[in-house]
């Protein structure tokens, strides 16, 4: 939606020539430009910034995001593993991202700390849990899974 940008107008009323239906007040008129523009930034908010999109996604750290962390209230922090995909909301400069998950008779979960800071987020540690079904079994290793695929900034 675009802002209505015309300079504040100037009252018909004292207009002899001008109809008193069509007599609209400068008031009138720069109420109406307030409140559209008021509306518009509203919505731009709700809408969000978008920080960063690889449909591809990266498991690794992220130094080129395209706005400053700072400037947003909270973040939503797109991401995968293996076809499934999530997100998580985020007030403040850490996430932690989770995945639960099934396949071949196992359980998955995986787990990502990411903070943020400027235009970049760190990845700070992974983790990854998997059971065989109808055993006792679990086993931990160090794999990084979880893709982060888009970053929204909301005002």
């Amino acid at each position: 939606m675009s802002q209505i940008t015309y300079d504040n107008k100037v009252t018909l009323v004292s207009q002899p020539d001008v109809a008193n239906e069509n007599k609209v007040t400068a008031s009138d008129m720069n109420m109406i430009k307030n409140a559209h523009n008021d509306t518009d930034n509203n919505l731009n908010n709700l809408i969000g910034v978008e920080l960063y999109d690889d449909s591809t996604g990266t498991t690794s750290s992220i130094t080129d995001l395209n706005d400053d962390v700072s400037n947003y209230s909270y973040l939503e922090i797109f991401y995968s593993y293996n076809g499934s995909r999530q997100s998580t909301k985020i007030i403040g400069n850490k996430a932690s991202l989770i995945v639960h998950t099934t396949s071949n008779n196992q359980t998955y979960l995986l787990f990502k700390e990411v903070s943020f800071s400027g235009t970049s987020m760190t990845v700070n540690t992974y983790q990854q849990w998997n059971n065989v079904w109808g055993t006792s079994n679990v086993n931990a290793s160090n794999t990084n899974g979880i893709y982060v695929i888009k970053i929204v900034g909301y005002k």
